[in-house]
Protein backbone atom coordinates (compact mmCIF):
# COMPACT_ATOMS: atom_id res chain seq x y z
CA UNK A 1 0.00 0.00 0.00
CA UNK A 2 2.88 2.35 0.75
CA UNK A 3 4.19 1.87 -2.78
CA UNK A 4 0.87 2.96 -4.26
CA UNK A 5 0.75 5.95 -1.92
CA UNK A 6 4.25 6.94 -3.01
CA UNK A 7 3.39 6.60 -6.69
CA UNK A 8 0.23 8.61 -6.17
CA UNK A 9 2.09 11.45 -4.46
CA UNK A 10 4.84 11.47 -7.05
CA UNK A 11 2.46 11.43 -10.02
CA UNK A 12 0.35 14.14 -8.40
CA UNK A 13 3.37 16.35 -7.72
CA UNK A 14 4.55 15.92 -11.32
CA UNK A 15 1.13 16.84 -12.65
CA UNK A 16 0.57 13.45 -14.29
CA UNK A 17 -3.13 13.53 -13.57
CA UNK A 18 -4.19 10.28 -15.26
CA UNK A 19 -1.59 8.20 -13.42
CA UNK A 20 -2.33 9.98 -10.14
CA UNK A 21 -6.03 9.24 -10.53
CA UNK A 22 -5.31 5.64 -11.50
CA UNK A 23 -3.19 5.35 -8.33
CA UNK A 24 -6.07 6.77 -6.28
CA UNK A 25 -8.32 4.01 -7.63
CA UNK A 26 -5.65 1.40 -6.82
CA UNK A 27 -5.19 2.85 -3.34
CA UNK A 28 -8.95 2.72 -2.76
CA UNK A 29 -8.95 -0.90 -3.85
CA UNK A 30 -6.05 -1.65 -1.50
CA UNK A 31 -7.96 -0.13 1.43
CA UNK A 32 -11.02 -2.14 0.39
CA UNK A 33 -8.98 -5.36 0.38
CA UNK A 34 -7.54 -4.42 3.77
CA UNK A 35 -11.12 -4.00 5.04
CA UNK A 36 -10.57 -0.32 5.79
CA UNK A 37 -13.87 0.63 4.20
CA UNK A 38 -13.98 4.24 5.39
CA UNK A 39 -10.59 5.06 3.84
CA UNK A 40 -11.51 3.08 0.73
CA UNK A 41 -14.68 5.16 0.41
CA UNK A 42 -12.73 8.42 0.81
CA UNK A 43 -10.10 7.49 -1.79
CA UNK A 44 -12.63 6.17 -4.27
CA UNK A 45 -14.95 9.17 -3.94
CA UNK A 46 -11.93 11.35 -4.62
CA UNK A 47 -11.01 9.22 -7.64
CA UNK A 48 -14.56 9.48 -9.00
CA UNK A 49 -14.52 13.27 -8.63
CA UNK A 50 -11.10 13.59 -10.26
CA UNK A 51 -12.08 11.27 -13.10
CA UNK A 52 -15.26 13.23 -13.74
CA UNK A 53 -13.54 16.63 -13.50
CA UNK A 54 -10.78 15.58 -15.89
CA UNK A 55 -13.03 13.64 -18.27
CA UNK A 56 -11.26 10.33 -17.65
CA UNK A 57 -14.07 8.05 -18.77
CA UNK A 58 -11.93 4.93 -18.77
CA UNK A 59 -11.31 5.12 -14.99
CA UNK A 60 -14.85 5.99 -13.94
CA UNK A 61 -16.52 2.56 -14.17
CA UNK A 62 -13.94 0.85 -11.98
CA UNK A 63 -13.93 3.71 -9.47
CA UNK A 64 -17.73 3.62 -9.20
CA UNK A 65 -17.71 -0.18 -8.92
CA UNK A 66 -15.09 -0.25 -6.16
CA UNK A 67 -16.88 2.57 -4.36
CA UNK A 68 -20.07 0.51 -4.50
CA UNK A 69 -18.22 -2.39 -2.88
CA UNK A 70 -16.88 -0.20 -0.05
CA UNK A 71 -20.31 1.32 0.55
CA UNK A 72 -21.96 -2.13 0.58
CA UNK A 73 -19.46 -3.30 3.21
CA UNK A 74 -20.38 -0.25 5.31
CA UNK A 75 -24.09 -1.07 4.99
CA UNK A 76 -25.02 1.79 2.64
CA UNK A 77 -26.82 -0.54 0.24
CA UNK A 78 -28.93 2.02 -1.64
CA UNK A 79 -25.94 4.26 -2.34
CA UNK A 80 -23.86 1.20 -3.28
CA UNK A 81 -26.54 0.15 -5.78
CA UNK A 82 -26.51 3.62 -7.37
CA UNK A 83 -22.76 3.50 -7.89
CA UNK A 84 -22.92 -0.03 -9.29
CA UNK A 85 -25.61 1.04 -11.76
CA UNK A 86 -23.56 4.10 -12.70
CA UNK A 87 -20.56 1.84 -13.39
CA UNK A 88 -22.67 -0.46 -15.58
CA UNK A 89 -24.14 2.50 -17.49
CA UNK A 90 -20.68 3.90 -18.15
CA UNK A 91 -19.45 0.56 -19.48
CA UNK A 92 -22.49 0.33 -21.74
CA UNK A 93 -21.94 3.88 -23.03
CA UNK A 94 -18.31 3.07 -23.78
CA UNK A 95 -19.36 -0.15 -25.56
CA UNK A 96 -21.82 1.78 -27.72
CA UNK A 97 -19.24 4.45 -28.54
CA UNK A 98 -16.65 1.86 -29.50
CA UNK A 99 -19.11 -0.13 -31.64
CA UNK A 100 -17.63 -3.39 -30.37
CA UNK A 101 -18.17 -5.86 -27.56
CA UNK A 102 -14.41 -6.37 -27.20
CA UNK A 103 -14.42 -3.66 -24.55
CA UNK A 104 -16.48 -5.95 -22.33
CA UNK A 105 -13.50 -8.30 -22.02
CA UNK A 106 -11.45 -5.75 -20.09
CA UNK A 107 -10.41 -7.12 -16.70
CA UNK A 108 -11.56 -3.97 -14.91
CA UNK A 109 -15.03 -4.18 -16.49
CA UNK A 110 -15.73 -7.90 -16.05
CA UNK A 111 -16.61 -7.71 -12.32
CA UNK A 112 -19.00 -4.84 -13.02
CA UNK A 113 -20.83 -6.83 -15.67
CA UNK A 114 -20.90 -9.97 -13.52
CA UNK A 115 -22.29 -8.07 -10.55
CA UNK A 116 -25.03 -6.34 -12.52
CA UNK A 117 -26.12 -9.55 -14.27
CA UNK A 118 -26.88 -11.38 -10.99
Amino acid sequence: MNTVKGLYKEADSLGVKYIATECAVALGEAFLNARDYARAQDELQSAVRKSEDLGMKSLLPEAHYLLSQALRKKGATAEADRHLQQAAQLVEQMRQESHTDALLQRADFKPILQETRK
